[in-house]
């Protein structure tokens, strides 16, 4: 399994990423992701949806077709609790097909 926190919204290229995490996955391997989409330099600033969109053209299936919202603290910078933010966040598993 591959299990990603905080991180597609950290990504320079997304496909690449999202590529390289379903070649690290043996067939039927499971990816679990939770985090929200802030978007730190990256090329592309993809929804959700299209993010979904795209896993799936690489080769993911979903295991529920309802992503989870949920609400996380943040922080910007370490250790700074004056920094605290709540962002909405999608936490999902997705199975190698």
């Amino acid at each position: 399994a591959v299990v990603t926190c905080f991180f597609i919204d950290c990504l320079e290229d997304i496909v690449a990423g999202l590529e390289k995490i379903h070649s690290l996955l043996k067939p039927r391997g499971l990816w679990i992701n939770v985090g929200p989409l802030e978007y730190h330099g990256s090329i592309l600033s993809p929804t959700l949806s299209q993010i979904i969109e795209l896993a799936k053209e690489i080769g993911f299936a979903f295991e529920k077709e309802e992503i989870e919202a949920m609400e996380l603290p943040y922080f910007n910078r370490p250790y700074a609790l004056q920094n605290l933010q709540i962002r909405e966040a999608a936490m999902f598993v997705a199975r190698k097909s």
